[in-house]
């Protein structure tokens, strides 16, 4: 089985509030069948080179939004420089995937689970790969927090404390949880408009199991719901 290291590319402080939920669930579900994932994060402080040559990944996934897009595309000619096949998804790869193509091996379009599941088992030889959103998203565990750099993003609050984290008292561990995606309206400034996926929500029981192991592992006294929507499911 190959390995796989996902990569936050950036040193911008503005783009490391919370910790990377996409890395964490894309891990979490590679893990869930058998894929040994490492989680490189340059926005948390992390050395992109001296990481790589520790785990040494066939492959690196590196997302990215569109501010910092040159920060991974850096990562990317550093990582096929070292050898290391190059994996490109996030917003900005699945609308300019030609562009990512100038610098990456492999573009993922859209959701990215079940399309980088198929590149690590070799299983497409395309260079831009796209597959079916996932319906039932439970299938996807938690985010793999124990492959981020949790301390640094637990005290998000207090380095931040102008940002949208203002709202935890002073010294708060505090956390981010995506229990839904998408969002059922089209908006023409937003992601969700080009995606044609509906809205799909975690079940409450595994909310709950979420907060529950923020609460008692972590220490988290404060949580932020994350998502593109959260008041459209009223019930």
């Amino acid at each position: 089985m190959k390995k796989i290291s996902l990569i936050a590319p950036g040193t911008n402080p503005d783009y490391a509030t919370q910790e990377p939920l996409n890395l964490g669930l894309l891990a979490s579900y590679l893990e869930a069948h058998g894929v040994e994932v490492s989680i490189i994060d340059e926005l948390a402080g992390q050395n992109i080179e001296e990481e790589l040559k520790k785990f040494k990944p066939d492959i690196a996934g590196i997302t990215a939004v569109t501010p910092l897009v040159p920060d991974a595309y850096r990562i990317a000619e550093l990582c096929r420089k070292m050898g290391i096949k190059t994996v490109m998804g996030g917003v900005h790869a699945s609308i300019l995937p030609e562009e990512a193509l100038q610098h990456v091996d492999t573009v993922v379009k859209g959701e990215g689970e079940r399309a980088l599941l198929d590149i690590v088992l070799d299983k497409t030889t395309e260079r831009i790969v796209e597959r079916p959103y996932i319906k039932n998203i439970d299938e996807i565990p938690p985010p793999a927090r124990h492959l981020m750099q949790s301390d640094f993003y637990l005290r998000g609050r207090d380095r931040f404390p102008r940002s949208y984290l203002r709202f935890c008292p002073p010294g708060t561990k505090t956390a981010a949880i995506l229990s839904s995606r998408g969002c059922p309206y089209a908006c023409a400034f937003c992601h969700n408009t080009w995606r044609g996926m509906p809205c799909r929500y975690n079940s409450p029981e595994r909310v709950l199991l979420e907060i529950r192991t923020l609460m008692e592992k972590y220490g988290v006294g404060a949580i932020f719901f994350i998502e593109d929507n959260l008041f459209v499911n009223k019930k």
